[in-house]
């Protein structure tokens, strides 16, 4: 069933990016995504609201 599911959100993930144009907030698109297939761990680093696993790359320079 999990198969089937990251199938489906790649398929509408990518149908937002290939018409991007068509969004004013495509990322908005994004996280009704998340939350409509139950927040998968797959897509949530492109959720804008979401903390950065791993903030080290992005240290004080």
């Amino acid at each position: 069933m999990e198969y089937i599911k990251d199938k489906w959100i790649f398929a509408i993930l990518l149908d937002f990016y290939k018409n991007k144009n068509k969004y004013s907030d495509p990322l908005s698109m994004v996280e009704k995504v998340y939350v409509d297939f139950d927040y998968p761990d797959s897509i949530c680093n492109l959720i804008r609201y979401m903390p950065v696993d791993d903030d080290s790359k992005y240290g004080d320079t």
